[in-house]
């Protein structure tokens, strides 16, 4: 199978735009007029949302066989390891997204599943609000690097494997009951995130602090602060921002590195966003 590192040419065109985190990649691309692309088995699953279907669009994978273009923002799913082949005519604008098979994992744990017991079909056309909005999600995050963006993409990842597990498995899978959260264990990872709040934090780690599944704990995390992790990091991060710019030492620049962020622009957009003024007029 081809893996992730080794797909360049996995569709004829370079990337526009492009994001890659540990457990998924995000490209969007706009492909070639005509093609007749034969795509080998992924390491990796394949999901893509179509901005701008070509006026003809055939695709067969796995025995099934589309020849109808398909609809404005629907998606398809290719599960890893399946081949598929596409011919068009005319430009077609497309995201793709590859989710590590653990991200899988992850859910299928979550949904209360044995890992590895749900096989997944391949579903192509699909008018799936859930996850069209998922992947709107990480479309908007190409470019982005600012505080939380890990995080949140991880989750989004999250929710779309999820997703793909509750509605694409070829059988029903065998339930595994889960545990409930140990006393603490929220508190655990609040604790983790301030003793860490100027690194870059994963979701998979603050998850492991508290003994939980990802999906799991951003459940929880949600229900017991009010906020997701990737949200609340960003809160956190800006009150100390808050704190540092009251003391008057460092200049707003110096503030944004030190608590966390990427850059000055993204602590200038998420400071405005949750106190109302700029760094520069807060004090």
């Amino acid at each position: 199978m081809l893996s992730l590192d080794a797909r360049s040419g996995l569709l004829p065109a370079p990337p526009a735009a492009a994001a890659r985190w540990p457990l998924l990649s995000v490209e969007r691309q706009t492909t070639p007029r005509v093609a007749d692309f034969r795509q080998p088995p992924l390491t990796h699953h394949l999901v893509l949302l179509y901005f701008r279907p070509s006026a003809v669009l055939d695709r067969e994978c796995a025995g099934l066989a589309f020849e109808v273009p398909p609809p404005v923002l629907s998606c398809t799913f290719i599960p890893a390891g399946q081949a598929a082949r596409w011919r068009w005519q005319g430009r077609f604008d497309v995201l793709s997204v590859f989710l590590d098979p653990a991200v899988i994992q992850r859910a299928e744990l979550a949904c209360g599943f044995a890992p590895g017991s749900t096989p997944l079909a391949p579903a192509f056309d699909l008018d799936a609000p859930a996850m069209r909005s998922t992947l709107l999600a990480l479309a908007a995050e190409l470019g982005q690097e600012g505080a939380g963006g890990l995080l949140l993409a991880e989750s989004l990842a999250d929710v779309l494997a999820v997703h793909l597990v509750r509605h694409f498995a070829r059988r029903p899978p065998a339930p595994l009951p889960e545990a409930p959260p140990s006393p603490g264990a929220i508190a655990a990872a609040i604790e983790y995130i301030h003793a860490h709040l100027a690194e870059e934090l994963r979701l998979g780690d603050l998850a492991a602090v508290a003994g939980l599944s990802t999906h799991h704990f951003a459940r929880q995390f949600r229900r017991s602060v009010g906020l997701p992790p990737h949200q609340y990091v960003v809160a956190e991060r800006v009150e100390w921002a808050k704190r540092l710019l009251v003391e008057g030492r460092l200049s707003p620049a110096q503030v944004a590195l030190r608590v966390g962020f990427a850059d000055q622009s993204h602590f200038t957009r998420h400071f405005k966003r949750l106190v109302g003024v700029t760094p520069g007029r807060f004090v």
